[in-house]
């Protein structure tokens, strides 16, 4: 009788651990892409590059997602030798689902913005995500605007 008290006992914890959820390593449901405007491929990815040689270049970030009450915590940073400054052109606040990024576009080589985006939904932390947009370097050859 006390084994099978014990092994009730047993079944009914084991069963009762299935039922408390894990903890959430990222945003659940919400993904984050982008795309480089001007572009060629309007489809939003995780990571982006520019696929249009141009004199200005937009970092296009947004994060999809389903319904409620959403809050969003955006920071950006751009990595690569540039002759200005990247700096925002839209959104990018709490409110936002979407961070457009002015990205220059000059010889002195290839840059990349990193995208980091908190999520709350509902007043619940939902996770993190980072998305990259890579923009190639472009150089006038004669008359034409093509890549360095």
């Amino acid at each position: 009788m006390r084994r099978l008290l014990l092994l009730l006992i047993a079944v009914v914890g084991v069963s009762s651990l299935s039922i408390v959820p894990a903890p959430q390593a990222e945003a659940f449901g919400e993904t984050v892409g982008c795309i480089v405007s001007p572009m060629i491929d309007p489809v939003y990815r995780n990571n982006c590059r520019s696929t249009k040689p141009s004199t200005n270049y937009t970092a296009k970030f947004k994060v999809a997602h389903g319904s409620g009450t959403y809050s969003f915590n955006w920071s950006w940073y751009m990595t690569g030798a540039a002759a200005g400054p990247a700096y925002v052109v839209s959104g990018c606040t709490a409110s936002n689902d979407y961070c457009w990024i002015s990205v220059p576009s000059d010889n002195c080589g290839d840059k990349t913005v990193v995208a980091t985006v908190g999520i709350i939904l509902n007043g619940r932390d939902e996770g993190v995500l980072n998305s990259s947009a890579h923009v190639f370097a472009t150089c006038w050859l004669g008359t034409m605007l093509t890549w360095c």
